[in-house]
């Protein structure tokens, strides 16, 4: 198989195969069909297309005919064969899995399965429950501890295969005590395992409906790519792609931009970021969600001869709660000058941290959850000085309170973070 196999940070890996693309606007580029042969009728007609294509013509597969004479249309794949081919075994799950779909396995309990590659010695899958909720999880789990060969959703099961050819290309899964593939939703046998062959050829899709004729052109082959292989949110150019340099360039320019838009990019990966133009917010994506990265904000008040100031923020969308689903936590350094002692107005002369929590009521308003939390850090005074905090109209306030006969100026510096 023609294909680069892409490493993420965490390890985990995922393949962009010869004339494909992967992410969202899935087509491949058309392949060249090389021969069709209508012998047998339903069921029996094939089309012929060169190389090892039988990890995508599986059964079930459904793909398009195009610039052809007379056989243009929509085919379903009902097997595909290729006379150099790689071993692999198939976990029977009933066939109608998706990436979608719920794996059925339990957060807290963790899996196993060993899986031989090439007659090597069995390698051990293990898995945690929560982190494979859905097929889609399962596949990038296995793969990113799988070494040597490569599990795929194919027909709505999971297919291991060897990333070799050949008769020595095999592949043998052996569940675990308790068993990973056992445990799956609609889990019906690990199936014999296949092993490959070594003569030369080309890729047979035998077809489940009668194609039409033979007349030249036999035109091309084109499909989508299933959506439970798409890793990202580029559009990942494969080998063979025409004018992949075009797809590269709006690869890179939408990274530039973080992906600016009204809505979040599909396929979304751990990490990754996307610039908000709706509400104009920096999100990072992480545990399966969106979340907003932290703005500072920046205060300032003077207080004077004991007088308690509030620091409200010049633009108050800083530091309101509007987008925070259900609380939010904000956080403060409190730095105070004292202004007309003899220490030199640049010395810092009291500094500490402020802690405010906030949660929605029943009256759809935000309040304090408890009292703020002040760590001081310095206070090389004996004047004594307070710092609070206040809710009002789901602002947050900043309430400092000097000693006599001082005059502190106060600047807050906070960080606005979101709870879910």
């Amino acid at each position: 198989m023609s294909f680069y196999q892409i490493t993420k940070s965490d390890g985990t890996t995922f393949n962009v195969y010869y004339l494909e693309e992967n992410g969202p606007g899935n087509l491949s580029q058309p392949r060249s069909i090389l021969a069709v042969n209508l012998t047998g009728g339903a069921g029996s007609n094939n089309f012929t297309l060169y190389g090892d294509l039988t990890y995508r013509f599986v059964s079930g597969f459904s793909f398009n005919v195009i610039n052809s004479n007379g056989n243009n249309g929509t085919y379903t794949v009902g097997t595909g064969s290729y006379s150099t081919s790689s071993g692999y075994q198939i976990v029977n799950v009933g066939g109608a899995a998706t990436g979608t779909t719920a794996t059925g396995l339990v957060g807290t309990t963790t899996y196993t399965a060993t899986i031989a590659v090439d007659g090597g010695a069995a390698q051990t899958i293990t898995v945690l429950g929560s982190n494979a909720t859905t097929f889609a999880d399962l596949v990038t789990q296995i793969n990113g501890q799988l070494t040597g060969a490569l599990v795929f959703l194919v027909g709505g099961n999971l297919r291991v295969t060897s990333n070799t050819t050949g008769v020595t290309s095999t592949i043998a899964i052996t569940d675990g005590t308790t068993p990973l593939f056992g445990s799956l939703t609609g889990y019906v046998a690990i199936d014999t395992a296949v092993a490959g062959v070594t003569t030369t050829g080309n890729t047979i899709i035998v077809v489940t409906t009668a194609i039409p004729g033979t007349v030249l052109p036999f035109g091309d082959i084109q499909y989508s790519i299933p959506t439970a292989e798409i890793a990202t949110s580029l559009l990942l150019p494969g080998r063979g792609i025409q004018n992949y340099g075009n797809i590269i360039l709006s690869d890179i320019v939408q990274v530039m931009e973080n992906f600016a838009n009204t809505t979040a990019p599909s396929y979304p990966i751990e990490g990754q970021q996307w610039f908000d133009t709706t509400t104009q917010t920096m999100n990072v994506y992480s545990g399966g969600s969106w979340t907003p990265i932290s703005s500072g904000i920046q205060l300032t008040a003077t207080t004077t001869d004991a007088t308690t100031t509030a620091m409200t923020p010049t633009v108050a969308s800083d530091m309101t709660f509007a987008s925070v689903s259900t609380f939010g936590v904000f956080t403060f350094d409190i730095v105070g000058i004292n202004t007309i002692s003899t220490t030199p107005a640049s010395s810092i002369v009291y500094s500490a941290n402020l802690k405010v929590s906030v949660q929605l009521d029943s009256a759809g308003n935000y309040a304090i959850i408890g009292s703020p939390i002040v760590t001081v850090i310095a206070d090389p005074s004996t004047s004594g000085w307070t710092v609070g905090a206040t809710v009002t109209t789901n602002v947050v306030e900043i309430i400092v309170t000097g000693a006599a006969a001082t005059n502190i100026s106060w600047t807050a510096k906070g960080t606005k973070m979101y709870g879910s």
